[in-house]
């Protein structure tokens, strides 16, 4: 709708440079009557006081075209240009919600897929748990450990049962967001392939993707499209103290018809009829010169120019921001990268955990913690060496000299 609203702005900035055609029609109406009293000679010498009365009608219609055409203003010539700018910011606004509704789309198809993973390995840690509280209640039985064995593996179920509580409404809140996205029930989604592909980069250069991103992304073209606008409409304010010259034509006919009778005395003079017609063509160039407008012009500049700096330091801003983040590609293929790992590794733990040992195996208590923990420890190195093959098959590794900020990091974790 914006977009529409904006191209709809040129049509409207354009109007008053193009000819103007107008027309109009007129008709009139009239009635008169008079009476009067006068001095006649009677002949001899002598005067009568004569009466004379007389009435009339007449009607009159007239027809006026005009053709006018700006010659110069130079305010609506910068309005125009700042209206195109704008409809330019508006496409490339049109283009960002696009590309964001992609990415808000995607990422939502991505969480649900995580919450579904979470769900199935809480599910599995809670079924393992269940059948270790088994285990340590049959022991406890037997006599073969304490009460309190079974009263750590029955903390331990419930803090699984409400684990699996809190996945399933994390599910249900990223089905949520895509539906709110879709408008719709999108039932199940498809699940991604075990092995996905990561093809080095085009040119292998990590700024030459920045400097393509600076150059393409329509967030920065929108905001570019703006501060142009802006700087059309401090021109366009300016122009309030520059002449405008424009021409015209205006052409009028005014046909008339009527009648009239008149009465001295006794005396009627006929019904005289009155018709004519009048004609008039006027070509002219005007010129328009602003002398002084009470401060107004000068006062819509200085807020033009400030709407200017304002556009000036959003685009600004925006294009730091953009450079701010030229390692979110290096990030992003490490972290699908990571997930990948995480994705087999779980897939292997679950199913390790759901094969416990039967109630008559002796295992030791600590074994469903000595699980998760080196889980945890095999995921961490399996991401350290994932970084590493990331970097070197897509080009986009950390300069020599300098430590990967996201390694640090998962070394301080472990």
């Amino acid at each position: 709708a914006n977009k529409g609203a904006s191209e709809a702005g040129v049509g409207i900035a354009r109007a008053p440079l193009l000819p103007q055609l107008g027309a109009s029609l007129g008709y009139q109406h009239s009635d008169s009557r008079s009476s009067s009293i006068s001095a006649q000679p009677t002949g001899n010498g002598n005067y009568a006081l004569v009466p004379s009365i007389g009435n009339s009608q007449g009607r009159s219609r007239s027809a006026q075209g005009t053709l006018t055409q700006t010659l110069f203003n130079w305010g609506d010539i910068s309005r125009l240009r700042g209206a195109r700018e704008n409809a330019r910011g508006a496409g490339a606004g049109y283009d960002a919600a696009v590309q964001d509704l992609i990415v808000r789309t995607a990422t939502a198809y991505f969480n649900v897929l995580t919450a579904d993973d979470q769900l199935a390995f809480a599910q599995a840690n809670e079924k393992a748990l269940a059948k270790q509280l088994d285990q340590a209640e049959q022991r406890y039985k037997v006599g073969l450990s304490a009460i309190t064995d079974v009263h750590e593996a029955r903390a331990n179920h419930d803090s699984a049962v409400a684990q699996v509580i809190q996945a399933q409404n994390g599910v249900d809140t990223a089905r949520e967001s895509v539906a709110q996205i879709t408008g719709r029930d999108f039932g199940e989604l498809k699940k991604l392939r075990e092995d996905l592909p990561l093809d080095k980069p085009t040119p292998d250069n990590l700024q030459a993707w920045v400097d393509t991103a600076i150059k393409n992304s329509p967030v920065l073209a929108s905001s570019q499209y703006s501060l142009n606008a802006a700087q059309d409409n401090i021109t366009a304010q300016r122009s309030g103290h520059l002449p405008t010259l424009t021409a015209s034509l205006v052409r009028t006919d005014s046909p008339s018809w009527g009648s009239s009778d008149r009465s001295f005395g006794n005396t009627a003079v006929g019904n005289i009829p009155g018709n004519g017609w009048s004609g008039d063509t006027t070509i002219g160039v005007t010129l328009n010169v602003p002398l002084f407008s009470g401060g107004a012009v000068h006062s819509q500049v200085r807020q033009a120019i400030f709407q200017r700096d304002a556009a000036q330091d959003q685009l600004e801003l925006l294009a730091e921001d953009l450079i701010h983040r030229k390692g979110d590609q290096r990030q992003l293929a490490v972290v699908v990268g990571g997930a990948r790992v995480v994705a087999r590794v779980a897939d292997r733990e679950i199913a390790a955990l759901q094969g416990v040992p039967g109630p008559f195996h002796r295992p030791r208590v600590a074994t469903l913690d000595d699980r998760v923990d080196g889980l945890f420890q095999l995921v961490l190195r399996q991401l350290r060496f994932d970084v590493r093959h990331v970097e070197q098959q897509s080009g986009l590794g950390i300069p020599d000299g300098q430590q990967d900020p996201f390694c640090v990091a998962l070394d301080r974790v472990a």
